[in-house]
């Protein structure tokens, strides 16, 4: 889409603030190159294991359909499996499964030649299946039984409502920028826990030297942060995610990118953050 003199490519790592009819798909795989992991105490005994791996898995399909010149509904579907690579590090953070959907409208309320501003609001719904091995291990040889309340499998859904301002501003024909900023309201992983706000801010460095440079190639730069959705994380302990991206800006109807983060995230039973460097190939067609 272009705004001004520039054109911007999309990306798997924040929404942009265009009003179009377009169906995408992302698929992507992380790993974290080696995270420390604590003792793990079964039966009585403990069991070190110096560091472990985790890898996970996302898919997303999103539609997005233009109603007015100025307004467009948009829904998605989101899937994410994390698991380790070895038993200790398996017992100490499980499996964790998460698929949800997504819907909302986009409505652009500010144009002109350098800058467009849109405002977005909506719901998500999901359910995390969380397979915890350490937490069963300690609640029955605490209990000496199973009950439902240290089931090994558990199934939490959670329902936000969202609010979101995104803006494209176009600096000149090699660069644009791009800022999202989000607050969601609702439920957090932890039933017991109380409503709660998270917030996302995102921006990206877009640089299409197709123009001036007569290739097909465009390159990103982005930086996020956002709220840790897990309940039992302090809330200021944020997720923070560095983007490299290639595309492809060839075509106007078909995007493809190569969207290469690195993440630093808080994750339970862990004393430091875990980092994950992972790959999304995001293909997108315009209507």
């Amino acid at each position: 889409m272009t705004v001004g003199v520039h054109t911007f490519a999309p990306s798997s790592f924040m929404p942009d603030p265009f009003i179009r009819t377009f169906a995408r798909n992302s698929l992507g795989f992380g790993v974290s190159p080696s995270v420390e992991i604590p003792p793990v105490e079964v039966g009585g005994q403990q069991y070190s294991f110096s560091s472990g791996q985790l890898v996970f898995a996302k898919l997303q399909f999103e539609f997005q359909t233009a109603i007015r010149p100025w307004l467009a509904f948009d829904v998605q579907i989101n899937v994410l499996a994390r698991l380790a690579n070895e038993t200790i590090p398996l017992i100490s953070q499980g499996v964790v499964l998460t698929g949800g959907y997504e819907f909302g409208g986009l409505f652009e309320v500010y144009r002109t030649d350098e800058l467009t501003l849109a405002l977005s609001a909506g719901a998500t719904s999901d359910a995390t299946t969380d397979v915890d091995f350490q937490r069963f291990i300690d609640a029955v040889a605490d209990s000496g039984e199973i009950t439902p309340d240290n089931a090994l499998v558990t199934t939490t859904p959670s329902v936000l409502a969202f609010g979101e301002f995104r803006l494209a501003y176009s600096i000149n024909e090699l660069v644009g920028l791009m800022f999202q900023a989000k607050f969601a309201y609702g439920e957090g992983l932890e039933r017991d826990s109380p409503n709660k706000w998270y917030n996302t801010f995102a921006a990206v460095l877009d640089l299409n030297p197709s123009r001036g440079w007569d290739t097909p190639i465009g390159f990103g730069l982005g930086l996020k942060t956002r709220t840790n959705p897990a309940g039992s994380q302090e809330s200021g302990d944020n997720i923070t995610s560095f983007l490299g991206r290639i595309s492809y800006v060839g075509a106007k109807d078909f995007n493809l990118a190569l969207d290469l983060s690195y993440e630093t995230i808080p994750l339970d039973n862990l004393p430091e953050k875990a980092s994950f460097i992972s790959a999304v190939i995001d293909m997108r067609l315009v209507f």
